[in-house]
């Protein structure tokens, strides 16, 4: 009989190890998907709509960190994520709060396409949120901390990278790409995401 229950409660943690692995399998590649999600949003929908493709190019590239970890299964992946999830949750949130007429830390001019991309983006970034709460990384304390103080530096340096000159005069050519070749790009490019942050322009 004891020897019943021992293979009993051998069974029974065997099955939750495994469930247990299967679900870490499973919330590396939902986040992955999140961060996807959000590139596709910001270049795809905002970028390509507003003729600043490169600008969003250059926000979004860490994001890829969390596609690529996130994909590989790596136990990385969630204090990778986290930091992007939490400032692009952040910065969506802000604009709501300024369309809403809530606040005016954040003010600017967004067309109906960016209005619907910041529903997306935010989407995803809850989401993304909600299965790092859900990940069980097997990373010690600093490595996490240390990890997601990097990452998230690593996303202001380049949120602020993609405004500077060189990437302004970029998106300046490709705006006048739009009006040189009427045939391919048929509206002019629609100013967007210019809003200002405590009366000082930062995007």
């Amino acid at each position: 009989m004891t020897f019943q229950n021992s293979v009993d409660s051998s069974s029974a943690q065997a099955t939750r190890l495994t469930t247990r692995n299967a679900i870490n399998a499973t919330e590396p590649i939902s986040m992955a998907v999140c961060c996807l999600a959000i590139i596709l949003a910001l270049v795809g929908g905002v970028g390509v709509a507003s003729g600043l493709v490169l600008r969003h190019l250059v926000q979004t590239l860490p994001l890829w960190g969390g596609v690529a970890l996130g994909l590989r299964r790596s136990r990385a992946t969630g204090w990778v994520g986290l930091p992007l999830f939490l400032f692009w949750l952040l910065l969506m949130g802000l604009i709501w709060l300024y369309l809403l007429g809530i606040s005016h830390i954040l003010s600017g001019h967004f067309s109906s396409i960016e209005i619907a991309m910041t529903i997306i983006v935010g989407a995803a970034s809850m989401l993304g949120i909600t299965m790092f709460a859900q990940f069980r990384s097997s990373l010690s304390v600093t490595s996490a901390a240390s990890l997601f103080l990097i990452v998230a530096a690593i996303q202001l340096a380049c949120f602020r990278a993609s405004f500077l000159p060189a990437i302004a005069q970029a998106t300046d050519r490709l705006h006048l790409n739009h009006r040189v070749t009427p045939r391919l790009h048929t509206s002019p490019p629609v100013p967007s995401w210019q809003f200002h942050l405590y009366g000082k322009r930062v995007l």
